[in-house]
């Protein structure tokens, strides 16, 4: 969790260079705190307003900023698997949320949610899946984007070690800012 939360700081830190990224940041985490309606029509005001390079500017801050939060979260999962393995605790692992398979979700809604079979059924037959192409350059920087996050993940597996020393951890703690620079 440590790890996570220095990469919010320095998700933070890097939005205060934006003020309107600051600002929607601001806004959706205010919403995810206290669910106020006002607060995500605000949100939603402010996204509808920004200019198409302003638009640009936030959802690509949006992006990386979930795109670190997810990989110190893989990285936390995985440290909390082996610790559990490493104690012999081989319970159900299957039923956090996260590590759940579609059998497992189907069983939950109906025993869990008291959703009826026909329910589901309903619910699974008039969903609808759009494709969406894309043709712009983005696809170019994904394989160095990739790598990137590669190496973040590294480092973020190698500060989860018990025998890590203080200089490990400094030399790690500089090689996440220089990637997150």
């Amino acid at each position: 969790m440590a790890n996570r939360d220095w990469l919010a700081d320095k998700g933070k830190a890097a939005l205060e260079e934006n003020a309107t990224v600051q600002e929607c940041y601001e806004l959706s985490a205010e919403y995810e705190t206290d669910r106020d309606e006002a607060r995500i029509a605000e949100l939603g005001s402010k996204l509808t307003s920004l200019s198409p390079a302003d638009s640009i500017v936030v959802s690509s801050s949006f992006s990386h900023m979930l795109n670190l939060a997810n990989l110190a979260e893989e990285v936390q999962i995985a440290f909390r698997r082996r610790s559990k393995l490493k104690r012999g605790d081989f319970g159900d692992e299957a039923s956090a949320p996260t590590e759940s398979d579609i059998e497992e979700t189907l069983k939950r809604l109906v025993s869990e949610l008291g959703k009826s079979r026909e329910e589901v059924f309903d619910a699974l037959k008039n969903q609808t899946v759009d494709l969406v192409f894309t043709a712009h350059p983005t696809q170019s920087v994904r394989r160095s984007l990739l790598q990137k996050h590669g190496r973040i993940r590294n480092c973020l597996r190698q500060l989860y070690a018990k025998d890590i020393t203080a200089d490990d951890k400094q030399e790690l703690d500089e090689a996440l800012q220089r990637e997150l620079s």
